[in-house]
Order: C-alpha cells, then structure tokens, then sequence
C-alpha cells in the first residue's frame, strides 16, 4: 500500500469472551521465524487452537472468514 503511514506494525491474536470483552488468551505475531523460509503453512489453524486450548468442552468459537477451514473445523469438533 502506497499511501500506508508506517511499514511495520503489530498483529496481536486475542481469543476473549463475546459477552463481557474479558480477553483469555492474548499471543502476539512476530513474524516468519526464518525471513528466507517457505511461509507457515495452517497459520489460521494455529492461531485459533492456541490460545483456546485451555477452555472446557462445550465453548462456543467463533472467529472470521481468515481463520475458516475445514480442518480447523473438524479438529475444534474432535477436541
């Protein structure tokens, strides 16, 4: 982007309850560990079974069009 007002930023994931805002779990996004690799492949996935893994059964996830997949669905459905 052009006309974007600074090149680096910060991405913080936050898993937080709907109904009160109370954030759970924060994790912040650093980057590719290795700059010259080959891009994280399930990051979506990662980052939405992070910071919800500690929750009892029968939560409620809900997350944006970023983070759907199939596989995200089948492994919160399983776990």
């Amino acid at each position: 982007m052009p006309n974007k007002p600074a090149r680096y930023g910060l991405k913080i994931w936050v898993a937080c309850n709907a109904r009160s805002s109370y954030a759970w779990q924060m994790q912040m996004y650093l980057g590719k560990p290795d700059k010259r690799g080959p891009p994280e492949k399930n990051l979506a996935c990662r980052v939405v079974m992070d910071p919800t893994q500690r929750l009892g059964s029968g939560q409620t996830v809900t997350c944006d069009n970023f983070f759907t997949s199939r596989q995200l669905a089948v492994r919160l459905f399983r776990e």
